[in-house]
């Protein structure tokens, strides 16, 4: 099946590794993931090491932020399983400022700009969205899959 992108908006919080944990877990509560093919009729994982487990012994993903194993502030970062902001740099020239709002995000997201960021097929970004200059959102996003 190849790599498949996966996109996620949250309320704002300051504390960001919470904000990606939280939203991992909410991913993992609601069943809003793949599961491998030969865990079909199986009974649903209890944790993300479990899902994990699963979908290492099927060679697969879940085609969400599950297959994500952190969160990284280094703009930089070139290993695979990371969720990681875009650089400075790269805000301003994809929004032409560092204060994005959600229509500038998604205006990105269909022209395919935003993805052409996203350093690896097992990697995903994160974005601060601002509303009247203000945090208010933020957007993960990124590609997993089959391995």
């Amino acid at each position: 099946m190849g790599a498949e992108s996966w996109t996620y908006y949250v309320p704002y919080q300051e504390n960001l590794e919470q904000a990606f944990q939280d939203l991992r877990q909410r991913v993992m509560d609601t069943g809003d993931y793949e599961i491998p093919e030969n865990y079909k009729d199986a009974p649903l994982p209890q944790t993300i090491e479990e899902v994990w487990r699963r979908c290492a012994e099927e060679g697969a993903g879940t085609y969400s932020i599950l297959d994500m194993a952190s969160l990284s502030t280094d703009p930089n970062a070139t290993e695979t399983g990371l969720v990681q902001p875009l650089s400075s740099q790269d805000l301003r020239e994809l929004f032409g400022g560092e204060k994005p709002t959600r229509a500038e995000v998604e205006a990105t997201f269909e022209e395919g700009w935003f993805w052409d960021k996203v350093r690896t097929n097992w990697g995903g970004l994160y974005v601060i969205i601002y509303q009247n200059n203000d945090p208010y959102e933020l957007v993960f996003a990124g590609f997993s899959g089959d391995v």
